[in-house]
Parts: C-alpha cells; sequence; structure tokens
C-alpha cells in the first residue's frame, strides 16, 4: 500500500526545488573580514580560493562594504585564500583547512602597498568562532597512526558524549539517547538502518578523509534525530595520483590471557579467549581522469577474522568471519561553477557465530549482509553569492542469518541446564531486506550588509522513503523449562515440562516517507556575535503493506493480507544558537543553543506484530503419554495499532559551553548539556482486561513480590503507545529519558613533533526506556524490540521507576589519544579510555495460574566495572621521496590487560546472589600494520 502524497504547497515554497533525503552537510564555509592598517573596513577587495580539490577552478567574491566575505559549500580540505586589493598589499592564507559543517575564519589587514605580495602562513583556528554546534572532528591524518582497534564505531566512541556496550559495538548511544535515535551518513546520504535504527554498515577507513560527531545544536539542516550526527566524508581524486595500501596481521600467538570461563563444566581448551585468525587489507588509488576536469577515487578492502569468546569452541567446519568492500568515487567538474559527483559502493560480510560448548554445531547461525549504494552529488555555483547543491542516493541491503550447517531438525533449548544447553536445527532464521531512497535540494544565499549584519540563507527540500521486510524460514521449535517459584498460601509448586512453539511462518515489515522543508539563516550581526536561527517541518507518514499470506511450508497460498496505515505526523522543529566571539579576536567563544528534535521514522517501533499475523501458541508435553497440549497463547493480539494520540518521540535540548585558543595550535573548552525526550514508543497495556493479584518469591532476596494475573478470557488490548498504559504494573506511566551532561576538553593540533586530543565527560541518563530489556538488559538502549514481544507483558516493568540509572549511560569517563613524532621517523601513538561500568538489571522468571513471563529492575541492580584501557603502538616512517612515505607499526591493545566484565552467563540467578561472568574485555593482544601510501 503506498502512500506517496502530493506536497505542492512544499514544493512551491522553496524557489523550484523538487527532488528527492534527510541528507546532512559535506561542506564547510569560509567567513573572514578584510581590514586596512588602522583597522577600517576594506570593501571591495578581491578574495579568490584555490586548491587541489578545485582542479583548475576557483572561487571568487568581492568583500562588502563592511569588508566581509564568505565562501559557502566548500568541499571538505585545505585550500589558499589571496586577498588583493588596488594599492594595498596582497595577502594569502595558506593551509586553510574547512571541516564538516565547520566555518574557517580568516580575516586578513592589508596595508598600503609597499611590496608585490605578504604570504601569511597560518593554519585554521581551533575554535570555530561562528557555529553553536558541539561538534568533534577527526581528521584522517590525526588517526591515521592511531592504534584504533580496526572499526570505526571504536573511533567515534573515543569522543565526548558516545558510548557503547563493548568494543566494536554498532549500538553507540549519543548524548543519552538509545542507539536508534542518532542519524549515520556517509558523504551526506542517510545509510541508517530503517528498521532498526543503527548503522550496519563495514567502512574503509582509508577512504576517509574527515569524520564529525555532530554532537549537539543541530541546525535546522539536520532532523529525523534526537540530536546527534555521525557522518563522514570519503576522499576525492585530484589532479595527482595518489593512494595507499594497509595491511594488517594479528598473529594467535600475540594474544594474552585476562579471564577466564568460571563455569565448571566449561572444556579446559574453551576457558579463555582464543584468536585463530586476523588480517586485513585496505587499498586505495585516486587521480585524473581528464586533468583540471575529472577525477577518480577507488578503494577495495578484504579481511579474514576468527575468534573464540570463553565459553565458545570450533566447528567441525569452522568459518572466518570475512568482508569484501568495494567503493568508487567519481568527480567532474563542469566549467569553473558546477561540479558533479558520483558514488558507488558494494560491501559484502559474513559473520559465523562462534558456538557455545554447550550447544550442537547445527545450531550455530551465520550472518551475512550485502550493502549496495548509488549517490549522485551536484554543486553549483550560480552567482557570487549563490550556490545550489543537490543530492540523490539509493540504499539496498539485504541480510540473512542462516544455519552453518543445514539441519531439518526442531531447535531444541534446555532450560533446566545450567548453563542452557541447545540441540537440533538452527533458532529462528530470517531474510531481511532493506531499502532507502534519499535526496536533497538546498539554496544557499549569502547576503552582505543585509539587515544589520551579514547572513547566510539556507533554504532546502528533503526527501525519504524507506523500507524493510522480513521472512522467517522456519519458527517451530520446543524447550523443556522449569518454574519453581510460584507461591500459593504457605506452598510451592514446580513446573518442568517439554513446552513447544508452534506458529505458521510469515512476512513483516514497514514502509515509511518523509518530506522535509527547512530554512536557516547564520547571522553575523558583528565580528563577535552570530547567531543561527532555523525552523524545519517533517511530514511523515508509515504503513505496511499488503503481505502474501504463506502456509506452513513458506509457500505463498494465493491469499493476500491487507496492509494498514500506521503514522501520520507533521511537526515543526524551531533551532536557536549563537557563538560570542568574546573581544573579537577569535581566542575565547562562548556558545550556546536551544532547539527541538523529533526521532526518525525507526518501523520497528510500529510494525510488528504486523495485519493478521498467524496465531502462535505454547504446548506442552505430556512427560509419560509424550502427547501435546495447547498451554497458552504467548500474544493474543493479531494486529497490533497504535494507541490513540500516540505521538512520534522528541527532545528538547539545551547547550552552553565555553573554550578558549592557548595558542595558535591548541584549545581547551568546557560544555553542558541538557535533554529531554518524551513520547517514546512502546507497549501500551490499555485498562480493559480483569487480573488478581498473585505472589511470587525473588528466588535471590526471599522477598514475597505482588504481580498482575490476567485472567485467560479477560487479556487486555495491547497496542504500540507513548506510555506503560493503566493495564500495566505500577499503572500509566510516560516513556520519557532525562539526560545531563559535563565535558572538558583539550585539542592540540600537530606542531612541534606531537598532538593530543583529550576529554573528561560526566554524565546522568535517567528515564523509563521502552527498550530498557533488549538483549537481556546489558545492551539496554541497544535497539528497538520489533524482533520481540517480551515487553508487552503487564508486568514487565515490575518496580520501574522514572529516575533509574539508564544501561546506556556511564557517568565517568577519561579519554586521551596522541602522537609524538621521535628522532629518525620513529612515531608512538596512544588511545587511553578509562570508563565507568554500565548498569544492568537481574532478572527473574515465574509463573502465575494464567500468566507467564519474567520481571527486569530488580532492587538488586549493579554496575559493572570500571574499565582501564590503554592501546598503545610505536613505528617508524621511511621517507621513500617524492611524497611517498611507508611505516611499520608495532600496536599493543588493552596493555594493561583489564579484565573488566561486559556481561553475565545469566542474569536470572536460580539461588544465591552471584552472577556468573561470560564476557569481558579483550585481553592484552598485539598487531603489525604496514602502511604505504604515494
Amino acid at each position: 500500500m503506498t502512500k506517496c502524497r502530493t506536497t505542492i504547497w512544499l514544493l512551491s515554497g522553496v524557489i523550484l526545488l523538487s527532488a528527492f533525503s534527510v541528507s546532512a552537510q559535506t561542506t564547510g564555509s569560509i567567513r573572514g573580514r578584510t581590514v586596512d592598517a588602522d583597522g577600517q573596513a576594506l570593501p571591495g577587495v578581491m578574495i579568490v580560493v584555490t586548491g587541489e580539490l578545485l582542479g583548475s577552478a576557483q572561487r571568487g567574491t568581492v568583500t562588502s562594504s563592511s569588508g566581509g566575505f564568505s565562501f559557502p559549500a566548500m568541499p571538505v580540505g585545505t585550500f589558499r585564500v589571496t586577498a588583493s586589493l588596488a594599492g594595498h598589499q596582497t595577502q594569502a592564507a595558506e593551509e586553510v583547512r574547512v571541516a564538516i559543517g565547520a566555518v574557517a575564519t580568516v580575516d586578513f589587514t592589508m596595508p598600503e602597498a609597499f611590496s608585490d605580495e605578504i604570504t601569511v602562513i597560518a593554519e585554521t583556528p581551533l575554535v570555530d568562532t561562528a557555529s553553536p554546534t558541539f561538534t568533534t572532528r577527526l581528521d584522517f591524518d590525526d588517526v591515521v597512526d592511531l592504534p584504533t582497534r580496526g572499526n570505526f564505531y571504536d573511533l567515534m566512541a573515543t569522543t565526548p558524549g558516545i558510548t557503547q556496550p563493548s568494543e566494536g559495538n554498532e549500538f553507540i548511544n549519543a548524548f543519552g539517547a538509545d542507539a536508534k535515535a542518532s542519524q549515520w551518513n556517509i558523504d551526506g546520504i542517510n545509510r541508517t538502518t530503517p528498521g532498526a535504527g543503527y548503522l550496519a554498515w563495514t567502512f574503509n577507513e582509508e577512504l576517509v578523509a574527515e569524520y564529525q560527531v555532530l554532537g549537539t545544536g543541530a541546525s535546522a539542516e539536520y532532523g529525523q534525530m534526537l540530536g546527534t550526527a555521525f557522518n563522514m566524508v570519503t576522499k576525492s581524486g585530484t589532479n595527482q595520483f595518489h593512494g595507499s595500501a594497509a595491511f594488517h596481521y594479528q598473529n594467535p600467538d600475540w594474544v594474552g590471557e585476562n579471564a577466564e570461563s568460571l563455569q565448571e563444566d566449561t572444556p579446559e581448551e574453551a576457558r579463555i579467549y582464543r584468536l585463530d585468525t586476523n588480517e586485513k587489507l585496505s587499498v586505495t588509488l585516486g587521480g585524473p581522469i581528464v586533468r583540471d576536469k575529472v577525477w577518480f577515487f577507488l578503494g577495495g578492502e578484504w579481511g579474514r577474522f576468527n575468534a573464540y569468546w570463553p565459553n565458545q569452541v570450533a566447528g567441525p567446519d569452522p568459518k572466518d568471519d570475512t568482508s569484501e568492500l568495494y567503493d568508487a568515487k567519481i568527480t567532474a567538474q563542469l566549467g569553473h561553477n558546477h561540479r558533479l559527483t558520483l558514488m558507488v559502493n558494494d560491501h559484502d560480510r559474513l559473520d559465523p557465530y562462534g558456538g557455545s560448548v554447550w550447544s550442537e554445531p547445527t545450531v550455530w547461525k551465520e550472518w551475512w549482509v550485502n550493502n549496495k549504494t548509488f549517490a549522485l552529488d551536484y554543486s553549483g555555483i550560480l552567482g557570487q553569492n549563490t550556490v545550489l547543491e543537490v543530492k540523490y542516493g539509493v540504499w539496498r541491503g539485504e541480510e540473512e542469518e542462516r544455519a552453518q550447517i543445514p539441519s531439518d531438525e526442531l531447535h531444541f533449548i534446555d532450560y533446566t541446564a545450567d548453563p542452557t544447553e541447545r540441540f537440533g536445527g538452527p533458532y529462528w532464521p530470517w531474510l531481511w531486506d532493506s531499502s532507502m531512497d534519499t535526496g536533497e535540494i538546498k539554496l544557499t544565499q549569502h547576503a552582505s550588509d543585509f539587515i544589520k549584519g551579514d547572513h547566510e540563507f539556507r533554504f532546502g527540500v528533503q526527501y525519504n522513503r524507506q523500507g524493510e521486510m522480513a521472512e522467517p524460514t522456519g519458527i517451530l521449535y520446543y524447550y523443556l523449562y522449569d518454574y519453581y517459584n510460584v507461591l500459593y498460601g504457605t506452598d510451592y509448586y514446580w513446573y518442568e515440562y517439554n513446552y513447544r512453539f508452534v506458529q505458521t511462518p510469515h512476512f513483516y515489515g514497514g514502509e515509511s516517507e518523509t518530506w522535509s522543508a527547512f530554512a536557516a539563516d547564520a547571522w553575523q550581526i558583528s565580528s563577535e556575535l552570530t547567531l543561527e536561527l532555523g525552523v524545519r517541518y517533517d511530514s511523515s507518514k508509515g504503513w505496511i503493506e499488503d503481505l502474501p499470506r504463506l502456509d506452513n511450508d513458506n509457500n505463498p497460498t494465493g491469499e493476500i493480507i491487507p496492509g494498514k496505515d500506521y503514522v501520520d505526523w507533521d511537526y515543526i522543529d524551531p533551532r536557536l544558537g549563537f557563538a560570542w566571539n568574546i573581544g573579537g579576536t577569535g581566542m575565547n567563544v562562548l556558545r550556546g543553543s536551544v532547539g527541538r528534535f523529533h526521532a526518525g521514522l525507526i518501523s520497528g517501533d510500529w510494525m510488528y506484530p504486523p495485519p493478521e499475523m498467524p496465531p502462535y501458541w505454547y504446548e506442552y508435553q505430556d512427560p509419560e503419554t509424550g502427547e501435546w497440549y495447547f498451554s497458552h497463547d504467548f500474544f493474543e493480539a493479531a494486529d497490533v495499532t497504535l494507541a490513540p494520540g500516540v505521538e512520534n518521540a522528541e527532545t528538547w535540548e539545551y547547550t552552553l559551553g565555553f573554550e578558549h585558543q592557548l595558542t595558535a595550535t591548541s584549545a581547551i573548552g568546557i560544555s553542558g548539556v541538557y535533554k529531554k525526550t518524551t513520547n517514546m514508543m512502546g507497549w501500551y497495556i490499555a485498562g480493559d482486561g480483569e487480573f488478581e493479584w498473585a505472589t511470587i518469591i525473588d528466588n535471590v532476596t526471599g522477598e514475597e513480590i505482588q504481580l498482575m494475573d490476567y485472567l485467560p478470557d479477560a487479556q487486555p488490548t495491547k497496542l504500540k503507545g507513548n506510555s506503560t498504559g493503566p493495564g500495566a504494573h505500577g499503572g500509566d506511566r510516560p516513556y520519557e529519558q532525562e539526560y545531563k551532561g559535563v565535558f572538558l576538553t583539550y585539542k592540540k593540533r600537530f606542531s612541534n613533533n606531537w598532538d593530543l586530543m583529550a576529554s573528561y565527560s560526566w554524565s546522568e541518563s535517567t528515564g523509563l526506556n521502552p527498550t530498557f530489556n533488549w538483549g537481556g538488559g546489558l545492551d539496554e538502549q541497544g535497539g528497538v524490540f520489533w524482533d520481540s514481544t517480551t515487553m508487552s507483558n503487564p508486568n514487565i516493568y515490575w518496580g520501574a521507576t522514572s529516575d533509574r540509572v539508564l544501561g546506556g549511560d556511564r557517568t565517568h569517563i577519561l579519554r586521551v589519544m596522541g602522537n609524538v613524532m621521535l628522532p629518525y621517523q620513529f612515531k608512538l601513538n596512544s588511545v587511553v579510555n578509562i570508563q565507568s561500568g554500565r548498569t544492568y538489571d537481574r532478572r527473574q522468571n515465574y509463573q502465575l495460574p494464567n500468566t507467564r513471563g519474567y520481571i527486569v529492575n530488580s532492587p538488586s541492580d549493579g554496575t559493572l566495572p570500571t574499565q582501564y584501557l590503554w592501546d598503545f603502538g610505536v613505528g617508524k616512517h621511511f621517507n621513500l621521496g617524492k611524497e611517498t612515505d611507508l611505516s611499520i607499526y608495532l600496536q599493543i591493545l588493552n596493555i594493561l590487560n583489564d579484565d573488566a566484565i561486559t556481561g553475565f552467563q545469566t542474569l536470572n540467578p536460580t539461588g544465591g546472589d552471584e552472577l556468573i561472568p561470560n564476557g569481558w574485555v579483550l585481553p592484552r593482544r598485539a598487531n603489525i600494520r604496514l602502511r604505504f601510501a604515494f
């Protein structure tokens, strides 16, 4: 059921804009002012920007009556800016660095002429004097030699305000928000997974020119997120051939031991972390196709990895985790004023899961994913002060979770064993397809000496169409379970049966589209004060399409299940920010912002269960006769809709910060962030059921717990809404969270043979989160619950309070990374990450006369240990001449061999208060890294 609507007023409101995403900035800008020797404004000065990325083209403008000039929509890179006026000395600023979404300020003082030219060798100031945003940028040269553990998720997690459950984990929490609340953009194209909201992507780091974490204070150009965007811009070809080849290798003998399984029945050979394979080759090549007109940049990466955690073993035919990544970028300069960029990506990954010592090899699964993208990016200089940008991108993703060893047996789980044992075939394999079509048209107009200052107006229209579809390929399984904590009077009852899950296979997935328009103004009132004013409008629809009905063998029956409309939201988000360049010197800047953000349409919030989902139930087996009998429905409603008045999640965000430039290459800062998120979407239990109170015993503390036992014929209606609903334990409480954060930062650009970036963060994230139990409690805030109806249990929030610390938060974080160049081209580099442990909740299963499930957030909430992680590298650069470099590095990760716990065998102990660890930070290990660049 396609719901494309007509939005005539949108298209006619912004010049003739009519394209297709919620796209991100891939450019920055250069601004400045020219004065004479007495500090008086110089109008009429010719300002010219040249650089390798522009080829033979150049950007030019003339200063206004106030001496100001601006170059919006500049590509990320380094440029030369010259200023010339008859009767005055010509000035030139070298190495002007343009970063993503940043303003590079270049001011000229031009005395009367007595020579042809004065060249000012200067780098762009570290402190951005015109932007209200709290942003961290990592240039490729800053991080190329750092021991950053081999993936860009960990690299992003070195920045302030960012946490992740464990290294390499894609479920990143940004400034207190859930992992699904941020936006991931590569070359300005949104790559955020539409069904779950995270980035299921592997990327060749040799391609990246710059990383940006736009933490807070985003302008009106950004929407469909709750405040944070992760942006990456890739390298481009130039008139010179350049490229690289980097090889990463880790030997199994270079891995230490830091922790071992405490399970008594774990085989000796499976008690510690073991590595079999870890190697990766990344290559790039760029250069001219037609000099000064057309350039290319290509990338390829091939990787193999195989390791086993404690309690994991190799199967009869062990497989490597493999990746193949291919990327191409072609840039064409169409005359002096028009540029077109084409980008194509094809990324393939196979991830075989390591097998548990308590499961048969036929149970083990593997995850395969392929992502293909195509994108076009056009920019045109329409006049001296006008720039038009057009982006269009297509993304198609395929995923499959399947058996490593094909088996026709049913999956069997023995929950009575400790730890749990698994036999038979794989558990719940599935196919998953994702699609996204995105685009943007943006017009930027610089207006000098207009309404009390200079303005950079930006107007745009954005479009985003996304969808996903899953098909379970077999979801019949059975298990042995026991319940022993039900109390009737003074007696305990013990239940132990084989249970069987029965359901017909079915499709599920959602479609959505969003039209957006924004208007923003960077208003430079004076050389000291800049205001960022903006407003955006979003109109979103979400629906489930018509789906074929399947039979028990996964074949279409010929019947069609009608689709259904779900989401129809319209909202307006105002944004306001300021940057006060105190004294106009660029040395001290006070910045702040306030704005509202609405979440993107993550269809996993509302698409499951789908319309007319086949009924599914549990049966139990008579242990004497072997006959199966109906036990209970796990989920009664076959067609979940949204509760009346449900709204999209929104955040009001407030920031205030101060930065001081200590020297030409160093700066310090302090920032504060406050965010209040409301209208989060989760399970809503209506108050139309009937229940009786029942008592269970806490199997750790021995205390009595009162739970709601809904009667079989009087079950409550279960919807998706912005609160728990009146039928939930504890009554109707809103899903919301509050975040407070303070950040101290220090940045030193590479000079005098060293650089450094350091930060200390204090934060507190609290609330009642609808995904707090995802992944068993330890991956809280890590994903969306589209794959589970567990959270629909009315008792799930027993004991939960709105002021509980959320699992994505780490109270204290100290991060330091830097490089030191030694004599003879030796180089030391290091990354330090000291961070508080995350919180977790104990779970307890229960069986009432009519209701079964588990509760979380027991009174014995815990905190994982603090992590002390120090990665260290030492290497040597060999200058081979003609800008050619060969580097050889030895990198030691977790040099302290920290063994902080990251997970437990189970959060549902059957007695006592001891939780058995089964996850730790990775042990000390060494890598060899070779890199050749020219």
